[in-house]
């Protein structure tokens, strides 16, 4: 069964499967209730969400038109706002809380590409450069230890390394972790009990995923370790530790970019798929809940926002929110168990935030359901097709082989089924915008990579029991 998009110059059969891999009694009933926190012009890229101590969200993220970083908590019903540093700074944010609820921020100054930090004392605000070394600081993490004092992994863009600061008495130490090849993308940073660091990330050169840690403190070498050397992990880790310090990390893995789970005891890693479906995940976050069960919020190549977690060994999922196309999920959950999620509505420029409540722990078993789309030719129809967008612009390098049409056909009703072929190329429309608007996402097979050109493309859009269309779109 075909699960990547295949090439070919006529419409064939495509057989579709979703697969739930989930019982009832692996996923309790979650309310969702979804809600647009800023909506100003062009915000809510690198969102990452930390909880303080009465559960209420606290929310980092970039602000892309003013190019500046900025903060908001939720307190009693209300967003509160504010902005924390300007300048083109502000991306990839992380934050975290201390004992006392200050939120503190790990982000990319892209102004003078740096890693800054920032951490509100008092009320006040406070900015400071960490590092400045070279062009640093991409794809940050941050976590406090048991005395309040910061740590951040990071990537270094010039030399390919994973790099490691933390803060004492006023100052900054900074080290390398990993300089064997391209490493140190997508890197998460957790502190162990005994204030050791843990951080888990990519290898690039290899495709690796990678998990390094300091057995004995500061002044020991890093361990690193190589949980997934087959493969290849594509565009994101995240880690947490278990209350005995053992480290979980979710990541997106071939084959086709599942969804991945590795998590170790004392000696040996376990990995599991979480979520093999059609779609490719991507950008995943995970939360452990104070019973250890894990709990993953992640994006599908169709833009979807989707929630996994683990209950009795069974793992399930389910799609949170499709209206529009979602970009970095970050993802915390409470003490009752209640999951809190922040993301990026990339159509629509806003900054969202789900909230998900354990309404029963009682349902009944949904077995496994398979769906098969099939077409047939039909009269081919002249309609107008014209492109609304084509390239999404994400994290430089990140799909290196997606690109995002918005096709806007005229006199014609798209349907989810839709079927789209780019020359050599076709997908399935998981998504309907409106009757006249339908989303492609293109991912370009790694033999013809090479061979694909933007430009103008000729394109036949074929709907089952509707009309075909044909015409001709520009890709940039």
């Amino acid at each position: 069964m075909e699960r990547r998009l295949v090439r070919g110059y006529v419409i064939c059969l495509v057989a579709m499967y979703l697969v739930f891999n989930c019982s009832a009694s692996a996923l309790a009933a979650v309310i969702w209730k979804t809600e647009t926190v800023d909506s100003s012009d062009r915000v809510g890229r690198f969102s990452s969400i930390a909880l303080d101590s009465s559960g209420n969200p606290h929310i980092s993220y970039y602000d892309y038109s003013n190019s500046d970083l900025k903060y908001t908590t939720k307190i009693a019903g209300s967003w509160h706002t504010t902005f924390v540093d300007t300048g083109d700074t502000g991306l990839y944010t992380a934050i975290a809380l201390d004992s006392s609820n200050n939120p503190h921020i790990s982000y990319y100054d892209n102004s003078n590409h740096a890693l800054k930090y920032a951490a509100r004392i008092g009320g006040i605000w406070q900015t400071e450069t960490v590092d400045s070394s070279s062009d640093v600081g991409r794809y940050s993490s941050l976590a406090l230890d048991s005395s309040g004092n910061p740590h951040i992994s990071y990537y270094d863009s010039t030399n390919g390394d994973l790099k490691y600061a933390f803060k004492t008495s006023g100052l900054w130490h900074i080290g390398v972790v990993d300089s064997s090849g391209d490493v140190g993308k997508f890197s998460s940073l957790a502190i162990d009990s005994n204030d050791r660091p843990h951080i888990s990330y990519c290898d690039v050169t290899n495709g690796y995923l990678k998990y390094a840690y300091l057995p004995g403190g500061i002044v020991q070498i890093w361990s690193i370790d190589t949980p997934v050397s087959s493969g290849y992990v594509n565009y994101s880790t995240s880690l947490v530790l278990d209350k005995d310090g053992n480290p979980h990390i979710s990541y997106d893995g071939e084959p086709e970019s599942d969804l991945k789970y590795a998590s170790k005891n004392a000696v040996n890693w376990t990995l599991e798929t979480v979520d093999n479906t059609l779609d490719e995940a991507y950008y995943t976050s995970l939360a452990l809940d104070k019973s250890g069960n894990p709990h993953i919020g992640y994006i599908i190549s169709n833009g979807n926002l989707k929630y996994a977690t683990k209950s009795n060994g069974i793992w399930a999922a389910e799609t949170i929110d499709n209206f529009s196309v979602m970009v970095e999920p970050s993802l915390a959950v409470d003490e009752s168990g209640n999951v809190h999620i922040s993301y990026c509505d990339w159509d629509n420029y806003d900054l969202k935030y789900a909230y998900g409540t354990i309404a029963s722990s009682t349902t009944t078993t949904e077995p496994t359901t398979t769906t098969s789309v099939s077409s047939t030719t039909t009269t081919i129809e002249p309609c107008t097709l014209t492109i609304e967008k084509s390239l999404l612009p994400l994290r430089a390098g990140l799909f290196a082989r997606l690109r995002r049409i918005v096709i806007v056909g005229t006199n014609s009703e798209w349907d989810k089924e839709s079927q789209v072929t780019i020359e050599d190329i076709k997908t399935i429309i998981r998504r309907v915008k409106d009757q006249n608007t339908i989303i492609a996402w293109i991912i370009i097979p790694g033999k013809l990579i090479a061979k694909f050109k933007p430009g103008t493309k000729d394109v036949l859009v074929q709907t089952p029991g509707k009309e075909d269309c044909t015409g001709e779109i520009v890709i940039e």
